[in-house]
């Protein structure tokens, strides 16, 4: 018998694989960031796909395959129901940041502590600033984690002084001026030197 291994996990993406399959992609508690696939599970109503369909944290047991790790558990621990749709997006997004700079196999109790911190806090928050700001906090944090030299003082694009308004790009890893942000969003200052100082409990994780 396969030797069969359990941790918490949060769900990245999923995606058809196969005739029959769906493969998901998870960022865990002690494995980092995994594929699995969970078999049948556009076929038939698999009992399994009721936890990862949810946002949340969940629990997994997988086996380790040749060509894909294979979900044969799931269990969902604590649900994170979002309330608006700018909400469902800040998650989508900090999914995203995971599964495309992430890599598989890597894992990191920071960043795992990060990303729960992050989900937890949003759900949790009432006021639209609070939620801008936990997710500057998380791109920046994150960064850090994976080991980015971030610059504060001078635009990463273009390498002017910011004498003013900072905003911060994920694509360029880094804060942008006025002329080189692409839409990227307003930091604030008050947010900016939260952040910055970590002189907020909100940063605590």
């Amino acid at each position: 018998m396969d030797k069969a291994f359990k941790t918490e996990a949060i769900v990245l993406t999923k995606k058809n694989w196969r005739e029959n399959d769906l493969l998901f992609s998870f960022y865990t508690k002690d494995f980092g960031k995994i594929e699995a696939v969970v078999t049948g599970a556009r076929r038939s109503k698999s009992k399994l796909i009721g936890p990862l369909s949810s946002v949340g944290l969940i629990e997994i047991l997988f086996v380790k395959g040749k060509v894909q790790n294979k979900i044969t558990h799931t269990y969902l621990l604590s649900p994170w129901p979002f309330k608006t749709l700018e909400e469902f997006h800040f998650l989508l997004a900090v999914r995203e940041i995971i599964a495309r700079f992430v890599q598989v196999g890597v894992p990191s109790k920071p960043l795992w502590q990060l990303l729960k911190w992050f989900s937890e806090k949003l759900v949790a928050s009432e006021n639209n600033e609070t939620k801008r700001l936990l997710l500057n906090i998380f791109m920046i944090r994150s960064l850090q984690i994976l080991g980015y030299d971030l610059k504060t003082d001078n635009c990463v694009q273009c390498e002017l002084p910011i004498n003013s308004v900072r905003r911060f790009s994920f694509n360029h890893k880094g804060f942008v001026c006025t002329k080189c942000h692409g839409g990227d969003m307003n930091t604030s200052q008050k947010m900016f030197e939260t952040i910055i100082n970590n002189d907020s409990d909100q940063t605590t994780y």
